[in-house]
């Protein structure tokens, strides 16, 4: 039997504290500052098209003639030390709305849209890489992104550590990876947003926590501070974890019994809804994304 008199103990006279684990996190919103794209076509195999705004992988009819496109992704990740070890490393991919492949306004196309994110073995340069000279890839560790369900489909939580640490562990072999179809056939898509689209909320999202092997901890890492607003608040409270990325959400009522959780994607500020909470005092525990937790007391009117 769980206890509860700790937790209502806590939610009376709280006021901010966090529990510190040794392993450094950081959420890396995808960018032109921090990525390279380029886009690979079979139909105009020598074209060379770098930063798209899009990642892709297309099988579609070009002027009545079949055409296949890939695309590559490479990101920046000279922050981490060289050697050291991830714990974890999830990657979010968002439908780019804008796109004019495939079916326009339907990013997330067709029967056998099941695809492979593979690790690029290979240098490659956006000012000449195209279709004819594409570097090489493994199948060793590829990632399946399953078929779609829905035309606007993000995909959520993809598992990249293995790729992650291999950059992270050769870091002049990081040539980032190739999206592409696992069995091409015409009027297939998934088409996602790249660092490179307008809308800097669609960018891929990627979150790595690491050990590294210098320090074994993240001495220089700034701990976040919570807080909840407003503060008391009727049907809605923002939870601000400041320079801190939330992964996590639990609430708690006075007897010590938990009445709500969320499990967002990562961000700084959170929106959650609370009118249907009953009046009164409750403890708001929020666990960032390398395990911290933090606690608020918040008054629900």
């Amino acid at each position: 039997m769980k206890k509860t008199l700790p937790i209502v103990a806590f939610i009376l006279g709280i006021q901010s504290i966090y529990s510190q684990y040794d392993t450094a996190c950081f959420v890396m919103r995808v960018g032109p500052q921090n990525s390279s794209n380029v886009d690979l076509l079979s139909y105009l195999p020598t074209r060379v098209l770098p930063s798209p705004d899009y990642f892709l992988c297309v099988d579609w009819t070009y002027n009545n003639v079949p055409g296949e496109s890939r695309d590559i992704m490479k990101f920046d990740l000279s922050d981490i030390p060289a050697g050291s070890t991830v714990t974890s490393a999830l990657l979010n991919l968002y439908p780019d709305p804008t796109s004019s492949n495939g079916s326009t306004g339907q990013p997330m196309y067709g029967p056998s849209n099941t695809s492979y994110l593979q690790r690029v073995t290979s240098s490659w340069d956006t000012s000449n890489v195209d279709w004819n000279n594409q570097p090489s890839t493994t199948t060793t560790d590829e990632i399946v992104l399953p078929q779609s369900t829905i035309f606007f489909q993000p995909y959520l939580n993809i598992d990249l550590k293995s790729f992650v640490q291999q950059w992270v562990s050769n870091p002049a072999q990081n040539y980032g990876m190739m999206l592409k179809l696992a069995a091409p056939d015409p009027y297939n898509s998934l088409i996602f947003s790249s660092g490179n689209q307008a809308d800097t909320i669609l960018r891929p999202l990627l979150s790595i926590c690491y050990l590294s092997n210098t320090t074994g901890i993240a001495d220089n890492m700034p701990v976040p501070s919570i807080k909840t607003y407003p503060n008391p608040a009727n049907d809605k409270i923002n939870i601000d974890l400041g320079n801190g990325y939330i992964s996590e959400i639990r609430i708690y009522n006075l007897l010590g019994q938990e009445v709500i959780t969320e499990k967002p994607a990562p961000d700084n500020v959170v929106k959650l809804a609370v009118g249907q909470l009953p009046k009164g005092p409750y403890l708001v525990k929020v666990t960032d994304i390398s395990g911290r937790s933090f606690f608020e007391k918040q008054i629900i009117n």
